[in-house]
């Protein structure tokens, strides 16, 4: 945790991290999103045509907060008036996981109808 600046894309150890960010001590992966097409808030579309809202989940390692702190997995959740983030541990993130690879499983199967 130093006061220097780095360019995450040349000077960066963390194979994962593609920020922008000069920081060092803060790294963050590229989040991957969806669209919530079922979302009970209703869907929406931006001037370019995308679509709202959108989940997203990532990689997080911010150490400017705290030097011993381990990467997270982060969730992402934005729309037109949404805009909300949690940082998961790693056996939260697992049991998310696990629920949602159930939950696909049930659909797959058509058991929830």
């Amino acid at each position: 945790m130093s006061g220097q600046q780095i360019n995450h894309n040349t000077d960066c150890t963390i194979p994962w991290c593609d920020t922008t960010c000069a920081q060092p001590d803060e790294h963050l992966g590229t989040p991957v999103y969806t669209p919530a097409t079922m979302s009970l808030i209703g869907t929406d579309f931006d001037s370019t045509g995308a679509i709202f809202p959108i989940v997203g989940v990532g990689l997080c390692w911010d150490r400017t907060r705290d030097p011993n702190r381990p990467p997270s997995i982060v969730v992402h959740l934005s729309g037109r008036n949404l805009d909300a983030e949690v940082e998961l541990r790693y056996d939260e993130a697992l049991t998310l996981s696990s629920a949602l690879d159930t939950m696909i499983c049930a659909l797959e199967h058509g058991e929830v109808w």
